[in-house]
């Protein structure tokens, strides 16, 4: 069995928390299990150097992508989310979709969907420190769950997301609205 990763894909601006990445990445590090973190994105509003993680043995820059769909996970992988502030990520969702396991800073609208069955969620603090181990933390805890216990996570988020964010439930939602205006 291929060793468990973490992806991490984003913008690389100040915004989605790369200098928390790294912190995690180096916090990791010196654990003789750390999981490799493949980095996938660029920068949009700031500038930056992807030298950013040369100090980093286990993170491996990918480049740009293209949206998750052009990410090859395998099923011994994790996406890794992290960000300052945020509504409801679409890359969650696109992560959601794909039925990888999250680990996520609970942010903005993320627990709408993420609990703690249903992801590996990272609870909010101030303190970037505090927040790099409970970071370290929740990825511990999804290297340490059986393969039983990770689809069986995946599949509540899942059947979560299913009920609530579906495009057949928004689209008959969005009919049902119209429908009230024609009526009359």
């Amino acid at each position: 069995m291929a060793p468990r990763r973490l992806v991490w894909a984003s913008r690389l601006d100040r915004q989605k928390r790369p200098d928390i990445l790294r912190r995690i990445a180096l916090e990791l590090s010196s654990s003789k299990d750390a999981p490799d973190i493949l980095v996938y994105g660029s920068s949009v509003l700031d500038s930056f150097d992807v030298g950013f993680f040369v100090e980093c043995p286990n993170v491996t820059y990918m480049g740009a992508f293209a949206g998750l769909d052009s990410i090859p996970f395998t099923d011994q992988d994790a996406f890794l989310y992290t960000s300052l502030f945020d509504g409801m990520p679409n890359i969650i969702l696109e992560a959601i979709e794909k039925k990888v396991p999250i680990i996520s800073v609970n942010v903005g609208g993320v627990s709408e969907l993420l609990t703690e069955d249903t992801a590996f969620l990272v609870r909010e603090t101030a303190d970037d420190r505090d927040l790099v181990l409970r970071y370290v933390e929740q990825i511990e805890r999804f290297m340490d769950c059986s393969a039983d216990e990770l689809r069986e996570r995946v599949e509540r988020l899942y059947g979560k997301y299913s009920r609530q964010h579906e495009a057949q439930i928004y689209d008959k939602k969005v009919s049902e609205i119209y429908s009230v205006f024609h009526k009359g």
